[in-house]
């Protein structure tokens, strides 16, 4: 089904481009060159973005020439130009643009403090010297509209780049709503907070408000209380109230936070592509069409594995994990993909493989499978900060195969807290 919903939208792309013979070719649709150095490429690129008009830089293709090297580019430069420009955005900490966390598979999430001062220097050092204009400045929003119009290039010009984003901000691209589940990838320790406060009883004994603290400016500036209702900080959370405070935490979280950031980010992406053209593709399959598709190596999985519970003992021989790595070998490399990012965050695989996978402290933390009773439930169980599954105790092959196709398919389409 993802290769189908992408020629459609490759067929669709065919038509933004005007690539059909039958149409008259408008200067719009000539490509555009850019002229950047390889010690400037991220100012440069931005520059020349700004100078052309929405509709060039919507329909024209991409040539690129890097300053001082003799290279035609036939399609070669430009993808060398998507591939250095995505890492010097998404990569570079120092711009304060994006945070990629531990617990969201080191996926980028937008920084909520990326307006901060202690950025500047920062990104003015991407311009070379002299070359800022009196007064101008390259901040945040400037550089997250930029991030979002390269992001919807590089998809309009099918060009997969180096960076996987997060999941909360797949899904602001496609318009899905979020899920409590959601706020593990953008903040693990509070999610494992307030998914206690959730399926607990006594909220009154813990002496919550309705108010939350945003991070500070610095790193261990003092936090500043956020009102998530007027006068919050009188209102007391109770068994009774809890569900209203846990969606306005995850509406903070996941939004109100980041707001200026993801306005300008989608305002960039909007003047490219018209995000209809993605509402095909649920938030796993954005991810892969961005930035392609990490041939996963079973036997590298299998190999670094462990098991807890039931599995603990028999291992690979336990019936459950013979039938789960027998669904694994029949599945195809995209359902892989969709499984390791339904158990890790990510679909993307750190160079040296599954023994180099990452738990939310840090540390290596191979991929885990655990037996789970079937009393509580037949739906397996993913634990990203922990690149963990838990599996029920199926009774057959046919079983958990179906269970874990569904899971890794299925699309949150409610802004719940379940």
């Amino acid at each position: 089904p993802f290769r189908e919903k992408q020629l459609w939208f490759e067929r669709a792309l065919d038509g933004l481009h005007g690539t059909d013979p039958r149409r008259p070719r408008s200067r719009s649709y000539r490509p555009v060159t850019l002229d950047v150095r390889r010690g400037a490429c991220l100012f440069d690129s931005l520059k020349r973005f700004e100078q052309l008009s929405v509709d060039r830089l919507r329909n024209a293709s991409v040539r690129v020439r890097f300053a001082g090297e003799a290279g035609i580019d036939a399609g070669g430069v430009s993808r060398e130009w998507f591939d250095v420009v995505a890492r010097e955005l998404f990569a570079n900490g120092g711009l304060g643009l994006f945070v990629a966390r531990r617990e969201s598979g080191y996926a980028c999430n937008l920084d909520p403090r990326s307006g901060d001062a202690r950025h500047d220097a920062a990104r003015a050092a991407l311009a070379p010297r002299g070359e800022l204009g009196r007064g101008e400045t390259i901040g945040d929003v400037r550089l997250l509209r930029f991030a979002g119009r390269f992001v919807a290039k590089a998809l309009r010009e099918r060009v997969t780049i180096p960076a996987t984003l997060s999941l909360p901000l797949l899904k602001h691209v496609l318009g899905v709503p979020l899920s409590f589940s959601d706020l593990e990838f953008v903040d693990a320790e509070a999610f494992l907070n307030y998914a206690w406060l959730r399926d607990n009883g006594g909220a009154e004994d813990l002496c919550l408000d309705f108010t939350i603290f945003a991070d500070g400016d610095d790193e261990g500036a003092p936090k500043t209380p956020v009102e998530l209702v007027p006068n919050g900080g009188d209102v007391p959370v109770t068994d009774d109230n809890k569900a209203e405070f846990l969606a306005l935490v995850l509406k903070y979280k996941v939004l109100d936070a980041v707001a200026p950031q993801l306005a300008a980010f989608l305002q960039g992406f909007d003047d490219i592509l018209p995000r209809t053209y993605l509402s095909v593709f649920d938030y796993q399959e954005l991810q892969l069409l961005l930035g392609g598709v990490d041939e996963i190596d079973v036997d590298d999985w299998r190999r670094h594995t462990r098991y807890l519970g039931a599995f603990a003992e028999l291992r690979e021989k336990h019936p459950v994990v013979k039938f789960f790595w027998d669904c694994v070998d029949a599945f195809d490399n995209e359902q892989r993909a969709r499984l390791c990012q339904f158990s890790t965050g990510t679909s993307s695989l750190p160079p040296a493989g599954f023994k180099a996978l990452v738990g939310d402290d840090g540390h290596y933390c191979n991929f885990t499978l655990a037996s789970l009773p079937r009393d509580l439930g037949v739906w397996p169980r993913a634990h990203t900060c922990f690149n963990r599954i838990d599996l029920p105790l199926y009774e057959s092959y046919d079983e958990l195969a179906n269970y874990l196709a569904l899971s890794i398919h299925l699309e949150v389409v409610g802004f719940t807290i379940d």
